[in-house]
């Protein structure tokens, strides 16, 4: 009975919170995919800063969602994004999709796409450095002005990050495999 406890705390222990924090206009997609925009229900600069902990932000308004998975050292962080604007090419606002990665001493923030280049896409990939909790998350900025909105959609994202209740059932499983291979012997 005690291994069986030893291995359900176990399971327990690896759970990682997979609940996906969002200021702004955020929404998840039929097809798995998530999707944030600088509409009228995006948030004023600051927050988008203090959300990300930044100390600087260009731009007037933005919306975001951050998320923590656990992830090991040599693991490739990726995800893919279509950005769009109605802004023109040529236009003194540059709207903008960006990235922001945490994980122990690695803090890294890159811009993902410009509203210069409007509806672009491409797949960001990062390999990790070090085991532990990756904090990461995905902004879009106004910048300039709140007339014309932007969208950035993600999509593909690996490791895709469990919620709690897989590895509840996971743990179960093992326990009930324990269980078994004790009463076997």
């Amino acid at each position: 009975m005690k291994n069986i406890i030893m291995i359900l705390l176990m399971g327990l222990s690896l759970n990682v919170a997979a609940s996906v924090q969002s200021i702004g206009s955020y929404k998840e997609l039929a097809g798995g995919g998530l999707e944030i925009t600088t509409n009228a229900a995006a948030v004023d600069n600051q927050f988008v800063k203090d959300f990300f902990d930044l100390s600087e932000l260009e731009g007037t308004e933005g919306s975001a969602f951050k998320e923590t998975l656990n992830i090991t050292q040599g693991d490739i962080f990726s995800f893919d994004w279509v950005f769009s604007t109605a802004w023109n090419v040529g236009s003194e606002y540059e709207d903008f999709s960006f990235v922001s990665l945490k994980l122990g001493a690695t803090d890294i923030f890159s811009v993902l796409a410009k509203a210069s280049n409007t509806n672009e896409s491409g797949r960001f990939e990062w390999l990790a450095t070090e085991s532990g909790l990756l904090n990461f998350g995905v902004g879009i900025m106004d910048l300039g002005d709140k007339m014309e909105d932007s969208t950035v959609v993600i999509s593909n994202l690996n490791p895709v990050p469990l919620p709690g209740a897989v590895w509840l059932f996971l743990s179960g499983v093992l326990g009930v495999v324990g269980f078994k291979q004790r009463k076997a012997s």
